[in-house]
């Protein structure tokens, strides 16, 4: 199977958002103006930026279930209040209140 671009992924779907629109407005926008929303799609679709986006995303939610755990386990293992736990992996502000609700959620 071949593999396919993501030039070649965009213009597949916006050919098929073309035909499926039937005679109304935005059918008729995007038959006449096809080539020109095909090139501005590809030229402002950043495959790089998008898949560090979903990274990031991804990352930062694991991490914070990581803390969560490690403030969990502290107060489980250590007997320490929420905030002693916090305090001790010296974790502050909005990630501090963050933790806090998900600990006590």
């Amino acid at each position: 199977m071949q593999e396919q671009t993501s030039d070649q992924i965009m213009t597949y779907y916006i050919c098929r958002l073309c035909r499926s629109c039937g005679d109304g407005i935005l059918a008729k926008l995007l038959k006449e103006r096809r080539e020109e929303i095909i090139m501005t799609s590809i030229l402002q679709y950043d495959q790089a930026a998008h898949e560090a986006a979903l990274h990031d995303d991804g990352y930062e939610e694991g991490e914070m279930k990581t803390r969560v755990s490690a403030v969990q386990s502290l107060m489980e293992t250590m007997k320490l209040s929420a905030d002693q736990a916090l305090d001790a992996l010296k974790i502050q502000g909005k990630e501090r209140e963050s933790i806090i609700k998900a600990v006590q959620g």
